[in-house]
């Protein structure tokens, strides 16, 4: 897919987004990156989210996260990244392609997580703007700077920053066997 260049709004300049995500401070692996066997390599992934909030979803992407509109129909929208890697895409419930059917996300179960090199800043300079805030800046014991807004199909958006856990905290929940 073709790089789109894109001007970051409000400032989020210095959100980066990384391209792998690594694990938790803390925390341990136990599988490798790619499996044996697998011979699919993926181009690119992203969400689709069903909205009646389409026009919405799309300006506070845009205006709000500094992501650039790639594609644009009348019932689907393509955002990427400032940084042109990641995406995210909004469909409208009357949208024409089957399946999936007409059926909007509800804002439950699922959230996006955006992993910042400095979530205070971000959390800064999103309040200046009078964004409002779902979960103010937070530094949780599980090792991460965080704080949440929620766009406006209802999408919980984690910004994070990853910090040292408190001591301990991991050892109390160990990977399955």
């Amino acid at each position: 897919m073709m790089k789109f260049a894109c001007a970051l709004l409000l400032g989020l300049h210095s959100l980066s987004i990384s391209a792998s995500t690594p694990a938790p401070a803390g925390s341990s692996t136990t599988a490798s990156r790619t499996q044996p066997g697998h011979d699919m390599k993926l181009q690119s992934h992203y969400p689709v989210i069903v909205t009646a909030a389409f026009t919405q979803s799309r300006d506070y992407w845009r205006d709000v996260l500094g992501y650039a509109v790639a594609f644009e129909s009348s019932w689907f929208v393509y955002l990427q990244s400032p940084d042109g890697v990641h995406g995210i895409a909004f469909m409208r419930p009357d949208h024409p392609s089957r399946p999936p059917g007409p059926e909007t996300y509800g804002g439950q179960g699922v959230f996006l997580t955006l992993q910042v090199a400095d979530a205070g800043a971000v959390y800064e300079r999103l309040r200046a703007r009078g964004v409002e805030m779902a979960y103010d800046l937070h530094d949780e014991d599980w090792g991460q700077r965080r704080f949440a807004v929620k766009d406006p199909s209802g999408t919980w958006i984690d910004v994070v920053e990853q910090t040292a856990p408190k001591p301990g905290y991991w050892e109390r929940y160990p990977p399955n066997p």
